[in-house]
């Protein structure tokens, strides 16, 4: 399949290359890129790209900006929702609005939570509508993996935090009855995995499984 996969973030176009293998895939890292793959030459009867998947917030681009409008370029807003709107006009099979925050990080992604998208922990918070007849699906709180070849910096890749005091024990280690504590098995002492990361790579949404899902519903 020819896919448009739009993110303004590196790790997570290098997180398409990682989780899109097989299909032709093209990238674009900002709005102004992504307006000018997605028009069609005059005449021309083929769709660019059979699938869009876009970012749901990044920086507005200069496409059509007079002396007012320039004022607002390069502000983090919701373009995501006009291009897959522009993917639908352009003849795309399956379009969707992909982003890795959850209601409480930014109103944008509250719109969508408002539209019952919670993740692709389960497929029904996986939400669909139809434009034309083709499927927009709108994901908050993407699905996230450790993109290949990128070190975490919170952890210097270790994909573990500092030891600290166990959290349950307090650093007694003991549990119930001063039993050994389950969860640092009673050295009083526990490190955590990174919170930050996967393993050590930095995370970058998994494209792939929003595919997966967005052909099978």
């Amino acid at each position: 399949m020819k896919i448009l996969v739009i993110d303004d973030t590196r790790t997570n176009l290098d997180a398409a290359k990682q989780t899109l293998v097989g299909h032709e895939l093209t990238l674009a890292a900002s709005y102004d890129e992504a307006y000018k793959l997605l028009e069609k030459p005059r005449g021309e009867v083929q769709p660019p790209f059979d699938v869009v998947l876009c970012d749901l917030l990044m920086p507005a681009g200069a496409v059509e900006q007079g002396t007012d409008g320039m004022k607002y370029v390069g502000q983090e807003m919701p373009v995501g929702l006009a291009l897959a709107l522009m993917a639908v006009l352009q003849g795309a099979k399956y379009v969707a609005v992909v982003t890795n925050l959850n209601h409480h990080q930014h109103p944008a992604a509250a719109l969508l939570d408002r539209l019952g998208s919670d993740g692709l922990g389960d497929t029904e918070g996986f939400v669909k509508i139809r434009a034309n007849g083709v499927p927009i699906g709108f994901v908050n709180y993407a699905p996230m993996i450790g993109v290949d070849g990128t070190t975490c910096t919170a952890c210097g890749g270790t994909g573990k935090q500092t030891e600290r005091d166990c959290w349950i024990c307090k650093g007694s280690g003991k549990g119930y009855r001063d039993a050994p504590c389950n969860n640092c098995k009673g050295s009083g002492r526990e490190t955590p995995k990174c919170d930050s990361c996967s393993g050590g790579n930095v995370r970058g949404k998994d494209w792939g499984r929003v595919l997966q899902v967005l052909l099978e519903n």
